[in-house]
């Protein structure tokens, strides 16, 4: 097997196109700086017929064409879509790697459903990781009410605090369910 040598360039950014892009677009090319990178291109004989060769040119063409289209073009606005999920407090980096270890012997097992030993592996990791996710969650809890029994009396400010993270984030609704009428 070949290992390739050409650095790749990053994945081209995204550019908002218009109807004057095209001619923005044309003068940038005309400039000196992007000119000269053209005739380097097309007059540059280094480039061999194979991988690496090619792999070179089209990196070559290719940063010409970004530079031109990062002068004269304007560039997307990434949106961030969604929320991020957010963990649950007890969920640490052993159920992290016991999640990520049972989802590649569940791919591998998919792929291969009659393989008797990654059934077998892929059923321990899974009842190994649920055990652990339910001990976590349950020595979890069990400190949260330690804790409330500690400072009921103590300190109330930290008490409500354990109460409020407590609260499901459903209940961002802080209506009622009773009207005043009733």
């Amino acid at each position: 097997m070949k290992i390739s040598r050409v650095p790749t360039c990053p994945t081209p950014r995204k550019f908002l196109w218009n109807d004057d892009s095209i001619c923005k677009f044309q003068q940038a090319l005309q400039l000196p700086s992007v000119t000269s990178q053209l005739d380097q291109f097309v007059h540059n004989n280094v480039y061999s017929l194979d991988q690496d060769g090619i792999d070179i040119a089209v990196n070559d063409f290719q940063s010409c064409i970004n530079e031109a289209a990062n002068i004269a073009l304007k560039q997307r606005k990434v949106k961030v879509t969604g929320k991020k999920k957010k963990d649950k407090p007890w969920y640490n980096t052993l159920l992290h790697d016991l999640k990520k270890s049972l989802d590649h012997y569940s791919r591998v097992l998919s792929l291969n459903p009659f393989n008797k030993e990654l059934r077998a592996k892929c059923f321990h990791l899974s009842k190994t990781y649920n055990k652990t996710r339910k001990e976590k969650r349950r020595n979890y809890f069990k400190d949260l009410m330690v804790k409330l029994k500690n400072t009921s009396q103590s300190n109330p400010k930290t008490f409500w605090d354990i109460i409020n993270t407590l609260k499901s984030s459903d209940q961002e609704n802080k209506e009622s369910g009773i009207d005043a009428e009733s």
